[in-house]
């Protein structure tokens, strides 16, 4: 994403693995479906809304959790 300009935003990519390579299906500054936002806020590991916007508004990245998880 960093190569077509996108710096804070979330990702959404699909990808099919196959035949020795990898094919790009889709990929967006969205978040995936599947209620996969609250997935991860009930699990602990991130909190995607927040991760987001506080960078938007104050310009400082929110820190990654500890050994990459919790949040």
């Amino acid at each position: 994403m960093t190569a077509l300009g996108v710096v804070t935003s979330p990702i959404y990519m699909e990808v099919r693995l196959g035949n020795d390579r990898v094919e790009l299906i889709e990929t967006h500054n969205r978040y995936g479906g599947s209620n996969i936002v609250e997935l991860l806020q009930l699990s602990g590991i991130t909190r995607p809304f927040r991760s987001y916007f506080e960078p938007c508004s104050t310009g400082v990245p929110t820190p990654a959790p500890p050994n990459g998880t919790g949040g």
